[in-house]
């Protein structure tokens, strides 16, 4: 095929105008579509139809475009021969008039839906009645060497128990780590964390073999004397029942109680292996970090605690994370990182369906690898009703919803 001549030929017959104008069409409609659909709370796939509707249209298009011209009597043949006649100035106008000005329409609608989006962050996200804790690092009271990952994770135990609650809107370990790290209360960014918070808990604790013994103080202010203190002590083996037994007595003490008891009654506080919970908590330890060769470390805590120990939820959930996380930002991930991760938030669900980590990673996993968008959907509102305060769920969420222009 002569592609020089095959090239002239399009221009002859304006097929390339042709394209660009359904393209600019197209362009319009799905940002209509994407504005006006959740108005209504269509549900997503009526958008994904409309996208993969317009996909195959263009196909017939251009087998259209490169058959017949537009003229003023309407559409007629394209005649085989080179011609410069006025209707086919007229129909390159009449192209490149559409080109414009859906174009000019597409970047006012998605102006317009982006200042629309925007002045929705005025609106409170938290609402009046919840209140706003911040759980410090908990302190070793005997330091020891290898410390920093144990206290991280009972720290984020803590906080993840008391997510689960609606009632309160807790911060993540991440946005808590600093305020021990020296940061003078003077600075901006100590001012914008610590202004909100109604609540800082801070504490010790002292490990002894798999004895475990935690002290926690609940202040107004993070430099305040505190207005409630308290100690646990608990085999590591109950460990889910410690976290959910201080997680009552918090709720007590903010006015929560009730709520909290009824959510006790409905959960399966089961035993944990002392050696695949340490296991598990060098997992977490690790796969916060910032590097590859973390993740990785972190994936061979968690699978040597599903080996230890094939029934525990966690460490499956820990493990489909970790893949996660490792497929989803390594430059250069291993071979069938992803079909892993499914496969161990799967196994999670199958052992402990109210496990909000596991829901987490089954969503991206679909978001960004499976897409079963319908899944994805159930996942991510699954995690977020499991633990209304797992930011990480929140955040990814929010990509999914970006994806399919859900911008509201």
């Amino acid at each position: 095929m002569d592609l020089k001549k095959f090239y002239r030929e399009l221009i002859r017959r304006n097929v390339i105008r042709a394209v660009l104008a359904y393209l600019a069409v197209a362009w319009v409609l799905i940002e209509f579509a994407s504005v006006i659909l959740p108005t209504f709370d269509a549900p997503p796939y009526l958008l994904q139809g409309l996208i993969y509707l317009l996909a195959i249209g263009l196909i017939f298009w251009t087998g259209f475009a490169w058959v017949y011209d537009l003229s003023s009597e309407g559409w007629i043949k394209t005649p085989d021969w080179e011609d410069n006649t006025e209707t086919r100035a007229a129909n390159t106008r009449r192209l490149n008039t559409v080109i414009a000005v859906s174009g000019i329409m597409a970047i006012l609608l998605l102006l317009a839906g982006s200042f629309w989006a925007g002045s929705q962050w005025g609106s409170p996200g938290v609402h009046e009645s919840e209140k706003r804790i911040a759980v410090l690092p908990l302190e070793p009271k005997v330091a020891e060497i290898d410390d920093e990952y144990f206290a991280y994770g009972i720290t984020d135990a803590l906080i993840q128990e008391l997510s689960q609650m609606e009632e309160f809107s807790v911060l993540s370990l991440a946005s808590t780590q600093f305020l021990e790290a020296g940061i003078l209360p003077t600075t901006d960014l100590y001012l914008q964390v610590s202004k909100d918070i109604d609540y800082f808990i801070s504490g010790s604790y002292e490990k002894n073999g798999y004895n475990l013994k935690v002290t926690l103080n609940i202040s107004r202010e993070i430099d305040m004397a505190a207005i409630w203190s308290s100690t646990y002590e608990e085999d590591i083996t109950n460990a889910a029942a410690l976290w959910s037994g201080i997680a009552k007595d918090i709720s007590e003490i903010l006015g929560l109680g009730e709520q909290q008891r009824n959510r006790l009654l409905e959960k399966n506080l089961r035993p944990v292996q002392p050696e695949t919970y340490e296991l598990y908590l060098k997992g977490k330890y690790y796969l916060n970090k910032p590097r590859v060769e973390d993740w990785e470390r972190a994936l061979v805590y968690y699978q040597e605690a599903v080996d230890k120990n094939p029934a525990d939820a966690y460490a499956y959930a820990g493990l489909a994370e970790g893949y996660i996380t490792l497929g989803h930002n390594a430059l250069f991930p291993p071979d069938g990182v992803f079909p892993k991760a499914l496969a161990a938030a799967k196994r999670a669900i199958q052992l402990d369906s109210m496990n909000a980590n596991a829901w987490a990673a089954l969503s991206q996993y679909h978001t960004y690898y499976g897409w079963d968008w319908e899944l994805a959907e159930y996942a991510f509102n699954r995690a977020n009703s499991l633990n209304p305060n797992l930011a990480y769920n929140h955040y990814h969420r929010s990509w999914y919803l970006a994806l399919f222009g859900r911008m509201e």
